[in-house]
């Protein structure tokens, strides 16, 4: 029973995955919004998380004989409903011009502080970024003023102005957002975090579970079967969504902040002429059903 679960999952979530890759591919070279472009990079991570997942499960095939890493199926599936959320939270349609772009200062001083703390133990902030707090300055002073046309509370537009946060409205703010269920969720998220960091849920019932990579356990294939099931549903919504969100029918609620630009043209620099930025998706869609 468990196997034939395993099987109906696997086919299932590669259908999905083979849309997600399908629809990634599509928006190559085509003309989108600074906005529509970060919104299909964090796309294109899940695509990848998604791939992924196929390649660990797939010696694993019909025979259940073969080798089964769950902790890195988990870790990367993990990785995988991160993406979905943040592809929810840049996508979502019903933003005024002044909440996406208070969204996006919010982003951007969690993208430079969140690189301070990194980079401090190691070099001198001013060295590794030039005028490290002239940027911040401006950032939070733009997030104070999206604050108050928004009639935020003034120690909501404080604590925005940390730079310790990534969703303005928090995470279980982006996940009603998006009508997912929260509960499930965060149930999930928390769950896979222990295997993500190897916390004792992730290791202290491996002998009652019987964990073996080389044989493994019913244990471990039906939590693969959830794991496909789960990201099936996941990345279903945000293939809807994206295909939506990247649709050319005129509707300025997309962009708002950046010039339009090529799909992929956010990492062209990294990739000068004569060579091209790497597609969204890496292989073939239709090699995802092979095994």
């Amino acid at each position: 029973m468990i196997q034939r679960s395993y099987l109906e999952q696997d086919k299932a979530f590669r259908d999905v995955l083979k849309k997600t890759c399908i629809l990634s591919e599509s928006n190559i070279g085509i003309w989108h919004t600074g906005r529509q472009n970060r919104a299909l990079s964090v796309f294109s991570q899940m695509a990848a998380h998604g791939l992924c997942v196929a390649k660990i499960l797939q010696p694993v095939g019909t025979r259940f004989d073969g080798f089964l890493n769950h902790y890195s199926l988990i870790a990367v599936a993990r990785a995988g409903l991160d993406a979905a959320i943040m592809c929810m939270y840049l996508s979502e349609g019903s933003l005024s011009e002044t909440e996406w772009r208070l969204r996006w200062a919010v982003l951007r001083l969690h993208d430079l502080c969140n690189r301070k703390r990194f980079i401090s133990p190691l070099q001198e902030i001013e060295e590794a970024i030039p005028n490290y707090q002239e940027a911040k300055d401006a950032i939070c002073s733009e997030i104070m003023q999206l604050g108050r046309a928004l009639n935020f509370e003034a120690d909501k537009i404080h604590n925005l102005t940390k730079g310790n946060i990534v969703f303005v409205n928090g995470l279980r703010g982006v996940i009603r957002e998006a009508g997912w269920d929260l509960s499930d969720f965060e149930f999930w998220q928390g769950y896979f975090s222990a295997f993500t960091h190897s916390h004792p849920v992730s290791f202290l019932r491996d002998d009652y579970h019987g964990i073996s990579f080389d044989a493994p356990s019913d244990y471990q294939i039906h939590l693969a079967s959830l794991v496909l099931g789960l990201l099936s549903d996941y990345f279903n919504k945000v293939n809807v969504r994206i295909e939506a969100f990247c649709a050319h029918d005129g509707d300025s609620v997309r962009g708002f902040l950046e010039e339009p630009t090529v799909g992929c043209a956010f990492i062209a620099h990294l990739f000068p002429p004569p060579c091209h930025p790497p597609p969204f998706c890496l292989v073939e869609p239709s090699r995802l059903g092979a095994r």
